[in-house]
């Protein structure tokens, strides 16, 4: 009898849960390692012999109830009955959960990125951008320069993927990754954990384990933890902040054993802890990411910019859904101005069956409680004819939860669709299952972001060619 064809995307099989290694922190900062992530299993394989579960994250050993266990291994436990060809139902793990070392997760990148792929957009292909980048970087790496390197990729090309596609590629021995925000670090530690969506769409072969992720969530408070630190992780994710908050001798330790660098949303590069850092950086590897080649104090990014993808390009490829844009001059309330513009365009939108949700970005907490009540007013009227009736709410405030401690603001998630109306400050991270279409400021110290209406429900599995809609930033001038 043949066994029945695994169907990749059907939900024939078992459903894993996530499987951990065991927890490990250094003044409490945690370590961790992802050694089964949340996938599903069709059927039982055979491999010398032996029964074995496998996926698209990897082959673990099998074993049916009331046989021995493999001896030293995580293995799953079948039940009675289920052996190779069968379909699998139901199993449960059991073994030891011992996190690897830095070479043993190095040793299985070796060959392990698909560079070429099947054509672009389907599984085993890196998008376009993520795959020029990711040349460029290794061509400039052979070359043994110090000079720093920036890669300009507009939002939505995928910076992130291109980072683990090179930690693969690259091989680095300690990669340390400097984001802006405490949002930004959970999200990117979250994508290193689980090598993104690299490995379900087979870019990445199964036979390459997820790195070990270090989480610098406070200052390290010596040199030999910040060793016992270093040497456990394959990644290590902290915000300047923190880095800066470390004991000098701890710092001095960490950046020591790091190999690489990576700096994402590379136009905070001016501030002096970005700066610091980076500087401890000279002879190794370092490389900037970001949307924008311009600082945040209007200069470029200092640095070698070895690859810039053209926005034009990302829009003409699909990345970016179509963009109408709005401009609002007024010289007595600009800020009322384009909050009811904005109202309006989103009334119309929403009347028109589109899922989209206004959003104010602003550039500080200065900001925020300026915009805030004139926001709240407008926003708080344009519950009219068949507008839903969460538009009543106020605009959800969110900041980081350092600014939110010291100014006594109360943050909170965003529950998908239970406030229509966003008030954001810039650089804090991807809003949960909405695609948003930023607009950078053409100038130095705009005064304020632009209220935009944001498609929801693309998600970083989603085609680029799905319809989800139009975003219409209002910019007032």
């Amino acid at each position: 009898m043949t066994p029945p064809t695994p169907t990749r995307d059907g939900n024939a099989g078992w459903f894993s849960p996530p499987v951990w290694a065991d927890a490990f922190s250094v003044d409490e900062n945690p370590v961790r390692q992802l050694l089964v992530p949340g996938s599903r299993f069709q059927l039982v394989g055979e491999a010398d012999g032996k029964p074995v579960i496998e996926n698209d994250f990897g082959r673990w050993p099998a074993f049916q109830i009331g046989s021995p266990a493999p001896a030293a291994v995580l293995a799953a436990q079948l039940p009675l009955g289920i052996g190779p060809g069968s379909t699998l139902h139901r199993a449960s793990w059991v073994g030891p959960r011992t996190r690897l070392s830095q070479g043993d997760v190095l040793d299985g990148y070796s060959g392990a990125l698909n560079f070429e792929g099947a054509p672009e957009g389907g599984p085993g292909a890196l998008r376009v951008p993520q795959r020029g980048a990711v040349h460029a970087v290794l061509g400039y790496w052979t070359t043994e320069r110090a000079e720093p390197t920036t890669v300009v990729m507009p939002t939505g090309t995928g910076k992130t993927e291109t980072m683990l596609a090179l930690l693969v590629a690259g091989r680095p021995r300690l990669l340390l990754v400097i984001v802006p925000s405490d949002a930004l670090r959970e999200q990117t530690a979250g994508k290193f954990e689980r090598l993104g969506i690299l490995q379900e769409q087979r870019i990445v072969a199964p036979t390459a384990m997820r790195p070990v992720v270090g989480k610098l969530l406070h200052g390290l408070k010596s040199a030999e933890s910040a060793a016992s630190f270093a040497d456990a992780c394959n990644v290590v994710v902290a915000t300047a902040a923190v880095l800066a908050s470390c004991t000098d001798e701890a710092r001095a330790a960490l950046l020591e054993r790091c190999s690489h660098l990576f700096i994402d949303e590379a136009h905070h590069v001016a501030a002096q802890s970005w700066s610091t850092t980076r500087e401890t950086f000279e002879g190794r590897p370092v490389v900037q990411f970001t949307a924008t080649p311009f600082r945040e104090d209007g200069h470029r990014v200092t640095g070698r910019q070895i690859y810039a993808f053209p926005l034009r390009l990302a829009q003409e490829q699909g990345y970016f859904s179509p963009i109408n844009y709005t401009s609002v001059i007024d010289f007595d309330n600009l800020d009322e101005s384009v909050a009811r513009q904005a109202a309006a365009q989103l009334r119309h939108d929403l009347a028109a069956g589109h899922d989209h949700i206004l959003m104010a970005r602003v550039e500080n907490i200065r900001r925020v409680r300026e915009v805030l009540p004139t926001d709240g007013l407008i926003l708080a009227s344009t519950n009219r004819g068949s507008v839903r009736p969460a538009i009543r709410r106020r605009p959800l405030m969110r900041v980081s939860r350092s600014i939110a401690r010291r100014f006594g603001a109360v943050t909170q998630e965003t529950p998908a669709r239970r406030h229509r109306c966003l008030l954001r400050m810039l650089g804090l991270g991807a809003i949960p299952d909405e695609d948003q279409c930023p607009v950078r400021r053409p100038g130095a110290r705009r005064r304020c972001g632009p209220p935009q209406l944001l498609r929801s429900g693309g998600g970083p599995g989603a085609s680029r060619h799905q319809s989800t809609g139009t975003s219409f930033p209002v910019i007032g001038r």
